[in-house]
């Protein structure tokens, strides 16, 4: 797997549902934004992180079918090649068991300076964290 990709594991529980028993819209944003977050922690030096931070701008999310508790999802990540001053999109999809499409989401980020709170060009630095070693 590249840098520009990232996965993780989860078992729906109670707490992930909605009043139809299925996997809440909601949670579903809580988990796209943690993984893009977790992405970008394992990824990106103390030094980086001390002078960045993500902030999301847009979420286009697709449901495709619904899950339900106990179920064992697996959730992928990938950054793309493109980006635009400092967007840059992350693409997530939520699997279940059994490879079956769940969740596709687009989710744009916005790249702010920690010190000023403004948004700054994605750099060298920024993007070798995703494709250093591809």
């Amino acid at each position: 797997m590249s840098r520009s990709e990232f996965s993780s594991k989860l078992t729906v529980e109670r707490q992930h549902l909605d009043g139809l028993e299925h996997v809440n819209n909601v949670v579903y944003v809580q988990w796209i934004q943690e993984i893009a977050g977790e992405h970008w922690l394992r990824h990106a030096s103390e030094a980086i992180k001390r002078q960045v931070v993500w902030v999301v701008k847009k979420h286009v999310i697709d449901y495709k079918m619904p899950c339900f508790l106990g179920e064992k999802l697996t959730i992928k990540t990938q950054t793309p090649a493109e980006y635009k001053g400092p967007l840059w999109d992350r693409y997530v999809w939520v699997y279940k068991e059994n490879e079956r499409l769940a969740v596709a989401a687009t989710t744009t980020w916005c790249l702010l300076d920690r010190n000023t709170g403004k948004p700054m060009r994605i750099n060298s630095d920024i993007l070798n964290v995703f494709i250093e070693g591809e």
